[in-house]
């Protein structure tokens, strides 16, 4: 089971990789993340809009892996005749950094194994929610569209988790409760070789190592194991920003904003990912470049965008359910709770407390060394990084959307707030972390991007 989930992921990789071999922008472990994260997503949106069109389940087990041979094969010809191009710079391989990665594999793997053993089904979230959804859409009849009315919690969140659950399940033959976990852990360690990847072509293994030991903290590990799809949102959103913060080029911001509209397709938080990442990045290279470049950079992130959006609205305007944040905002009276100050400051305390001690070390908080890091030298610096930039704006955005919600939420607060802020300090983790190591990312008084 473990091997054919596996081999899912490993059939989309190989089919995408052939693509980004045209992208020297990318280090070859950029790749390998970035084939990854493009394959979960096209791949879920594959077999969800099959289920929408109502062709036969048991036609799919032979229309997919033939889908993913043709795709990598196409990539493979296209490739044939160009010139070999190299792939982009990195830092000189560091002893140190290869021993605590070592370190850090070794105990998130002891820390997994033993939570995957005491809870082989994840949290609630994944048994009540995302694998529940899967099980609907591997039905074999039009019976999947029970979906909107039977699953009690969140009817209304996108399915690129159920969709890539049910797509290995449907491979496999049957369901089996190894196929979302083994999605989900591989997911958290993507989004750690993300940062680890990308702050390792900044030629500063010293961020790089900052980078692996603070995404990599137990509360987000025990995430991974847990199977919530915040993970994969953060995944998503880190993928895209330091796809904006590699050597520009039209590939990689169309496939920047084609990783943020995944994230859309994941989580309705995702939706602010989507929104916020694409208008922050033009919006800070107009400013910085002018106006043509501001154009032509929204034009390539649009083409990746748009493609995703559309899946994203067509599900929402035609399957989902009104969600409870939605429904919430409007009400007509959801905009008096901002009147109460008591309520603001209620929001406040508790998420600046939950952050603090969020990260699961034994003494204090990862939070504190990412204060640290902001003390770390940086030299002179000419001229800040877009990416930079754009990751700092969305970040201040995602912190927003989350004071919104809880201040017009209809469930009690409290306890809204102690059942999920973890867990959206998990989505924006990896970006947290990025844009801390990143901004005193340069080498010899250069951007990293130089």
């Amino acid at each position: 089971m473990i091997i054919v989930s596996l081999g899912a992921i490993v059939l989309t990789v190989l089919a995408i990789w052939p693509w980004l071999r045209s992208v020297p922008a990318l280090t070859r472990l950029q790749r390998v993340v970035v084939a990854f994260g493009c394959g979960v997503a096209a791949s879920s949106i594959v077999f969800f809009l099959w289920r929408v069109v109502g062709w036969p389940v048991v036609a799919y087990r032979l229309f997919d892996p033939a889908l993913w041979l043709a795709v990598g094969a196409t990539g493979a010809w296209r490739a044939r005749g160009a010139s070999r191009r190299t792939d982009a710079r990195t830092a000189p391989a560091s002893w140190a950094l290869v021993a605590i990665a070592t370190v850090v594999i070794v105990l998130s793997v002891d820390l997994l194994a033993t939570w995957i053993a005491a809870h082989p089904l994840g949290r609630w979230d994944a048994w009540a929610v995302w694998n529940l959804k899967a099980r609907f859409l591997v039905a074999p009849s039009a019976a999947w569209h029970g979906v909107f009315q039977v699953v009690p919690s969140q009817p209304d969140y996108p399915l690129l988790l159920p969709s890539a659950i049910a797509r290995a399940w449907i491979l496999l033959g049957r369901t089996a409760d190894a196929v979302p976990a083994v999605l989900s852990i591989v997911c958290a360690a993507a989004a750690v070789l993300t940062v680890t990847a990308s702050l390792s072509a900044i030629r500063r293994p010293a961020l790089a190592i900052a980078g692996l030991v603070l995404t990599a903290v137990p509360a987000f590990v025990l995430l991974g194991a847990a199977q919530m799809a915040d993970v994969p949102l953060a995944l998503f959103t880190v993928l895209a920003v330091t796809l904006l913060a590699a050597p520009e080029s039209t590939a990689t911001l169309v496939l920047a904003g084609a990783l943020a509209g995944s994230a859309a397709w994941t989580k309705n938080e995702g939706i602010v990912v989507a929104a916020a990442l694409p208008i922050s990045y033009v919006l800070v290279r107009l400013r910085r470049d002018g106006a043509s470049s501001a154009l032509r950079a929204a034009r390539d992130l649009y083409i990746g965008l748009l493609p995703v959006a559309i899946v994203v609205v067509g599900f929402k305007l035609r399957f989902a359910p009104q969600g409870q944040v939605v429904g919430a905002l409007l009400t007509s009276d959801a905009w008096r709770e901002w009147r109460d100050i008591g309520r603001l400051v209620a929001v406040g305390r508790y998420m600046a407390h939950e952050a603090i001690g969020w990260g699961g070390w034994p003494i204090g908080g990862p939070i504190w060394a990412l204060a640290l890091l902001l003390v770390y030298p940086r030299g002179p610096v000419t001229k800040r990084e877009p990416a930079v930039l754009a990751a700092g704006l969305l970040l201040i955005t995602q912190v927003i959307a989350i004071v919104c919600a809880y201040v017009t939420t209809r469930n009690p607060l409290m306890w809204q707030m102690q059942t999920t802020a973890f867990r959206l300090i998990a989505q924006i983790w990896p970006t947290a972390v990025w844009w801390v190591c990143a901004t005193r990312g340069h080498a010899n008084g250069r951007t990293f991007a130089s």
